[in-house]
């Protein structure tokens, strides 16, 4: 289950907050922690529909729903990745053509996943090295996003790669 909590309040500087698969939400709760101060507001019920308030304010707990593209991209099954010190732009170039070739639903011309890499005046070439087996597109893209010290987004139909 994955949560986006928004909020535009003037006295907490935090703007977003996403708890999403990968973190362990236990006994159906979560804290907030204000960036800079540290302070931490909850515990919250992080069931659909949960009310929230900070600062007298109340807030709605709505799930995000899940883009057709990252659903895609977890449908999408790499055999095997293997680099060995490669660069970022060859790493990118290639799980986009694994996207294309493993794109069975889409009509010729539209298959596989847009991925943009923003940022390449790097002063010296990221070098990758990764060895997975059966992993979705999605989680490719995550850890070759760790490895160099990037992150992406899915922004509509495009994945972006930028630096954090």
């Amino acid at each position: 289950m994955k949560l986006y909590l928004t909020f535009i309040l003037t006295s907490l500087s935090f703007c977003c907050c996403s708890y999403g698969e990968e973190q362990a939400v236990q006994q159906g709760e979560f804290y907030l922690k204000q960036e800079g101060s540290g302070i931490k507001y909850g515990p919250f019920e992080y069931k659909d529909g949960a009310k929230i308030v900070i600062s007298k304010q109340t807030f709605v707990v709505e799930k995000a729903q899940k883009s057709a593209l990252k659903t895609k991209m977890e449908r999408m099954i790499i055999p095997a990745v293997e680099f060995v010190n490669v660069s970022l732009s060859n790493c990118i170039r290639y799980i986009h053509q694994e996207s294309i070739a493993l794109d069975k639903d889409s009509p010729q011309g539209s298959k596989g996943v847009n991925i943009i890499l923003l940022n390449q005046e790097i002063t010296e070439p990221l070098k990758i090295t990764l060895s997975m087996r059966n992993i979705s597109l999605l989680h490719t893209i995550k850890y070759i996003a760790e490895c160099s010290g990037m992150q992406y987004k899915i922004d509509n139909n495009t994945v972006v790669i930028q630096p954090k």
